[in-house]
């Protein structure tokens, strides 16, 4: 049988609320586990040993961009480099 979205979705109304921190976070690892991006954080979530603090300030900085939707759409940015 081939589990779809909807099957999915029929567990997690079914879900208590109780339950509804540890679904998320298993969900996200599930995600996460497949995203090239996302296996180069370690288990605990933390950056790469390899990133100095001003590093990690850029890409948090970045971060707090994106939630507030401060984004420059791709085609403005080709223009702007005459791409």
């Amino acid at each position: 049988m081939t589990t779809t979205k909807d099957d999915i979705h029929r567990v997690v109304d079914q879900l208590p609320s109780a339950q509804f921190d540890a679904a998320i976070q298993y969900l996200r690892y599930l995600r996460d586990s497949s995203d090239p991006v996302m296996q180069n954080f370690g288990d605990d979530g933390e950056y790469d040993d390899d990133l100095s603090a001003e590093d990690i300030s850029a890409i948090e900085e970045g971060l707090e961009d994106i939630r507030a939707g401060r984004l420059t759409p791709i085609q403005d940015v080709r223009r702007e480099l005459g791409l």
